[in-house]
């Protein structure tokens, strides 16, 4: 897939992925007790993140196990498709509501991205599938 395909389906992703979260705070924002929480958890949680150092830590990590471009390739695949937002929210919306909308729309984003993503970083993508499984069986936690 050429640069300027996989460039155009990525900020087609992002802008889905970015209107989903305005709809999500546009919807629930006004019925929270708590709307300052949002902003709060948000500035605190980037601090956090920023004073441990946790996007170098990760790649740190990564390299260990891989070099070059697979690294790279496999903590982007992990951080989309396993720790995502949507990796999170859409299994429990789904469980406590019934409500699949977030689940299946997760499915469709990770299928498009994964497609441009293996198409730059190969078997890096692959691997992602089985972070999960080697961590559920508590290899690297």
């Amino acid at each position: 897939m050429s640069e300027s395909y996989q460039d155009i389906l990525m900020q087609a992703m992002g802008l889905a992925v970015m209107a989903l979260g305005v709809h999500s705070i546009v919807k629930y924002m006004p019925g929270s007790h708590y709307p300052v929480l949002f902003i709060v958890s948000l500035a605190i949680g980037g601090l956090i993140g920023e004073k441990l150092n946790l996007e170098q830590g990760f790649k740190k990590a990564v390299s260990r196990f891989t070099k070059g471009n697979l690294a790279e390739g496999l903590s982007t695949a992990i951080l989309l498709f396993c720790i995502g937002t949507l990796s999170i929210i859409g299994p429990i919306e789904s469980a406590l509501n019934n409500n699949h909308t977030y689940l299946f729309t997760n499915a469709i984003l990770d299928g498009v991205t994964s497609i441009v993503l293996a198409s730059t970083f190969g078997i890096g993508i692959i691997l992602s599938a089985l972070w999960p499984h080697f961590v559920g069986k508590g290899y690297y936690t």
